[in-house]
């Protein structure tokens, strides 16, 4: 069984928008995929007990809402996700898909919601993660941070916690 496709930079053929137009944003649903929404919220209302039926539902939905063959632009966006996780720069990432920067940053935008550059941050501290049974320096090196005082001032900035206090689960209320 093959596994679905990474979701990220899927949003315009998904949901008929860019992401950068729906971040930080409360859209309903049927502004964007039509009729078809009151279905889902039908279905989902059905395992309104069950999450992970409800989940499956969601991503049935979503999937099926992808077109067959994805446009080269999000091939470019696709690829620019597995470029950044390694981890590499916005300029190298560019570089090696034979675009310009400016060119990636505007349709990895477009796609994603978020710049290259900040998406490669949030995959890193994802990483970091991940990596919590080992020291906070190792998962430094291991997820590419120059040192481990970069790290915690990454993952301070991005996640509004220190890496020791969300390892003991310390982590600050939603504020949406």
């Amino acid at each position: 069984m093959r596994a679905p496709p990474d979701p990220a930079g899927r949003v315009l053929p998904l949901l008929g928008a860019a992401a950068d137009e729906l971040v930080d944003r409360t859209v309903p649903l049927s502004d964007l995929t039509g009729p078809s929404a009151n279905v889902l919220a039908e279905r989902l209302v059905s395992h309104r007990d069950e999450p992970e039926q409800a989940v499956d539902v969601l991503g049935d939905f979503l999937l099926g809402q992808l077109p067959r063959r994805l446009p080269d632009r999000l091939e470019l966006v696709g690829e620019a996700v597995a470029e950044l996780a390694a981890p590499r720069t916005v300029g190298e990432t560019a570089q090696r898909l034979g675009v310009s920067e400016r060119y990636l940053r505007r349709v990895f935008r477009e796609a994603v919601g978020v710049s290259p550059k900040h998406f490669a941050r949030i995959t890193r501290v994802r990483t970091v993660i991940a990596q919590t049974r080992r020291s906070w320096s190792d998962a430094a090196a291991y997820a590419g941070y120059t040192d481990q005082s970069h790290l915690i001032a990454d993952f301070r900035s991005l996640m509004r916690v220190t890496p020791a206090a969300y390892a003991t689960g310390r982590v600050p209320l939603s504020t949406c």
